[in-house]
């Protein structure tokens, strides 16, 4: 059974996720700014560097540091976290603060160097998708693993984001046990009509502590069979 949550909808009548509602830029500490556009995450400055999480569009970061020549942030997403990555400074507009008192960060500063983020030795579980499918009636099919140390049990929160950034689904998928190393496979009940790529995130409102949050998102090449 799937369930529905945090749903609201916009004056056109388009559906939109209420995230969480008290977590605004006013909440949040130093330098802010929103994704103008989907974003990827990468644990260093630079197009070819490893994508490490992807920012949904008009999702708010906080900027913790910047390139020399100011083309790259180092953003902390969600932004009440301590989990960075680097992205170009394009993709954002500032909404509160200013980049000019942000210092210069070392390229491959992350949330991996990052003494704040929570030791490996901790006996957390690791909630990562590694696989999505069409049934033939189209219902969306999810694959995840558990590649942390420590076991889950309990419901796993899960969107559905188009190519083009359209709100798809949000859900909560039904109660899981996963053990370390283990894997489980979950037909949500959301149905994709049209071949094309998605975004689908685990967890998006950090409600499960894990080892790490940059593998929670992935994209997928979605085709139907009918």
């Amino acid at each position: 059974m799937t369930i529905i949550v945090a749903l609201d909808r916009t004056d056109d009548g388009a559906t939109q996720i209420v995230a969480n509602p008290t977590i605004t830029a006013v909440n949040i500490q130093g330098v802010v700014a929103r994704a103008v556009l989907t974003t990827n995450l990468r644990i260093a400055p630079g197009r070819q560097s490893e994508i490490v999480a992807i920012v949904p569009t008009a999702q708010l970061i906080r900027v913790t540091g910047r390139s020399a020549d100011g083309d790259w942030l180092r953003v902390a997403y969600p932004a009440t976290s301590e989990l960075t990555g680097w992205a170009a400074r394009t993709n954002f507009e500032l909404i509160s603060g200013d980049l000019a008192v942000v210092a210069v960060a070392s390229a491959g500063t992350s949330a991996a160097a990052d003494p704040s983020a929570t030791s490996i030795s901790d006996p957390l579980p690791d909630l990562e998708l590694i696989d999505a499918y069409l049934l033939p009636n189209g219902s969306l099919t999810v694959v995840v693993e558990n590649v942390g140390t420590g076991s889950f049990s309990g419901s796993i929160g899960l969107q559905v984001t188009t190519g083009g950034g359209e709100l798809l689904s949000v859900l909560d998928i039904q109660e899981t046990v996963l053990f370390p190393n283990r894997t489980a496979t979950v037909n949500t009940e959301v149905t994709i009509q049209g071949t094309g790529s998605y975004l689908i995130e685990l967890d998006r409102l950090d409600r499960i502590k894990e080892l790490s949050e940059f593998n929670n998102a992935s994209r997928f090449l979605l085709v139907p069979t009918s």
